[in-house]
């Protein structure tokens, strides 16, 4: 068995709370659960990948292989509280204490400092986080 990790790991690893844990879980499919862990750069490639291991199957042993696609679909509640989890510090609890203090997305956008530290959990160095990123200027852009 196989699983096919599709896109750019390095990219996907920025949104990350913990890396860590990423690499943690795929080395206990890898250690526990002898599941091989393939990453592809896109859709292309994943289709040559499981055309190649379709065929080289089929000539070894002489079986069917089914390709299951199940395309990742969230809901707009995951959507939000993925939002969040993009900010520092910020992981599924925070991101849920958040939403139900301030009611979207984007009143937690405009929250004050005030606003913010009043949340469970969130203290001033996360707050002061938040901030910078919500507020500092992305390089490069004109004045």
């Amino acid at each position: 068995a196989c699983i096919v990790v599709e896109g750019d790991i390095a990219e996907a690893l920025h949104y990350v709370q913990n890396p860590q844990v990423f690499w943690g879980a795929i080395a206990r499919i890898l250690a526990e659960h002898e599941i091989s862990v393939i990453f592809t750069r896109d859709e292309r490639h994943t289709a040559m990948f499981i055309r190649a291991l379709a065929k080289k199957l089929q000539e070894e042993e002489r079986k069917r292989v089914a390709a299951v696609y199940k395309p990742k679909v969230y809901t707009l509640r995951q959507r939000q509280l993925l939002i969040l989890q993009a900010l520092p510090k910020i992981g599924p609890e925070r991101a849920e204490a958040l939403l139900r203090k301030f009611g979207s997305v984007r009143r937690v956008f405009q929250a004050s400092r005030r606003e913010l530290l009043s949340v469970k959990g969130l203290g001033e160095k996360t707050v002061q986080a938040i901030i910078e990123v919500l507020d500092t200027k992305y390089p490069g852009i004109e004045q």
